[in-house]
């Protein structure tokens, strides 16, 4: 894979990406095939979880790969500025996991035309903790009330290990 392209999660401007990718893709000549074997390599994060959902045999070509990844993040991009009380919150350095998820939950809840995949992007991206981060990547939550009941998963698993640590 080329240097110049970035790996995408779902933050950039999705265009962007895609041209780079294209202009990748030209110098090195590579066919249909490559092109959506190869997209799949740049991309990290959201972004990878959304291809890796992609129901099978439903791309047939890099052109409908390319328009498949833009309707996503270009609809995920346009939500940023009519929920802003969602694209504020952010987890506090003093503020628990479990009180930021509770906070994010009702702010995402007001966010009504905002799509579940935005939400989850957006949680992921607020939250600083790379353990529960790698969780929520692993899991592929597919809406924000997946998110919840790992994340509460995840704080409970903490909470027992910190007991444990006690005792030894």
């Amino acid at each position: 894979m080329s240097d110049n392209i970035q790996p995408y999660d779902g933050s950039e401007y999705p265009v962007d990406h895609v041209r780079v990718f294209q202009t990748t893709a030209r110098v090195y000549n590579w066919d249909t095939a490559t092109q959506c074997h190869m997209f799949k390599h740049t991309l990290r994060g959201a972004a990878r979880i959304w291809f890796e959902h992609l129901p099978r045999e439903s791309i047939s070509s890099f052109q409908e790969l390319r328009d498949a990844f833009l309707e996503s993040f270009l609809g995920i991009k346009r939500h940023n500025d009519r929920d802003k009380k969602i694209h504020c919150a952010k987890k506090g350095r003093n503020e628990s996991i479990e009180d930021f998820t509770r906070r994010f939950l009702t702010e995402s809840r007001r966010a009504k035309k905002m799509p579940e995949a935005a939400k989850v992007i957006k949680f992921m991206k607020k939250m600083s903790d790379p353990e529960l981060i790698k969780q929520l990547y692993w899991e592929a939550p597919e809406s924000i009330d997946e998110v919840v009941k790992i994340t509460k998963a995840y704080c409970g698993a903490e909470e027992v290990v910190k007991n444990l640590r006690q005792w030894i």
